[in-house]
């Protein structure tokens, strides 16, 4: 939560951004962040090596941050892939 306030803070200046729903917004930060923390958890009790821990971050983790439709626009993907992503975005 502290860096994406921080995030938020320093692009302020530089972004337009209307929070029609500031709570909703603050929720789904906690949501995420508690999603995130417990994919952290599961990593750590199933590990027995710190290895093993870069393979579930980069396995699981980063390709669900990526089908999330975070960093693209979903309208451009297959229809299995927006299915997909639709399922991503909106189980978390």
């Amino acid at each position: 939560m502290a860096v994406g306030g921080a995030v938020l803070l320093v692009t302020l200046p530089l972004v337009e951004t209307a929070f029609r729903h500031p709570l909703w917004v603050v929720a789904f930060a906690f949501a995420a962040a508690r999603v995130l923390g417990a994919l952290g958890m599961v990593a750590g009790i199933w590990a027995e090596k710190i290895d093993q821990v870069a393979a579930f971050q980069n396995f699981l983790i980063m390709p669900l941050t990526f089908l999330s439709g975070v960093f693209y626009s979903i309208h451009s993907l297959p229809p299995f892939w927006q299915g997909l992503s639709h399922f991503i975005r909106f189980s978390t």
